[in-house]
C-alpha cells in the first residue's frame, strides 16, 4: 500500500492504479499485494501470485505515527504466474477478486523494495 501524499490521517481515500491522476497527485493510494514473496526473490516464477487493486477504498480508523488500523474494501486482478513445462515458458492465468477486511499494523516510513512494474519471466 502506498501513497505520494504523505501520512494519512483518519478518514476514508481511493485506491487506483499506479497510473492514475489521483495517485499521481497524492490524492489516492495504489495497492498491490505479493503472495508468497520469497518466490520473487528467488527467481522463481512457478506459482507466484501477485494481486494489483484496480478499484477501491481504504478507511483509517487510526493513523498516528506509532499505528494505523482501519479497513480496505477493493477489487483486484489476481495474478498467478506458472510454467507448465519448459518448452512453453511461463503462462499468465488472471482472474478479478474482492479484497476486503480490517487490518492494524505499526506504521511505517519505508517502502519495501520491489521490482517496478509486473514480473516477467525474462527476469
Amino acid at each position: 500500500m502506498k501513497t505520494l501524499g504523505g501520512r494519512p490521517g483518519n478518514g476514508e481515500y481511493p485506491i487506483e492504479e499506479f497510473s492514475s491522476d489521483a495517485f499521481q497527485d497524492g490524492e489516492a493510494f495504489t495497492f498491490v499485494l505479493y503472495y508468497n514473496y520469497e518466490k520473487l526473490l528467488d527467481n522463481d516464477l512457478d506459482g507466484f501470485t501477485y494481486y494489483s487493486v484496480l478499484d477501491g477504498t481504504i478507511s483509517f480508523d487510526v493513523a498516528s505515527d506509532t499505528r494505523v488500523s482501519g479497513t480496505i474494501d477493493a477489487v483486484a486482478e489476481a495474478v498467478r504466474i506458472v510454467q507448465p513445462d519448459s518448452t512453453r515458458g511461463y503462462e499468465y492465468r488472471r482472474d478479478t477478486t474482492e479484497v476486503s477486511g480490517s487490518f492494524t499494523a505499526r506504521d511505517a516510513e519505508t517502502v519495501l523494495s520491489a521490482p517496478s512494474g509486473l514480473p516477467s519471466p525474462g527476469r
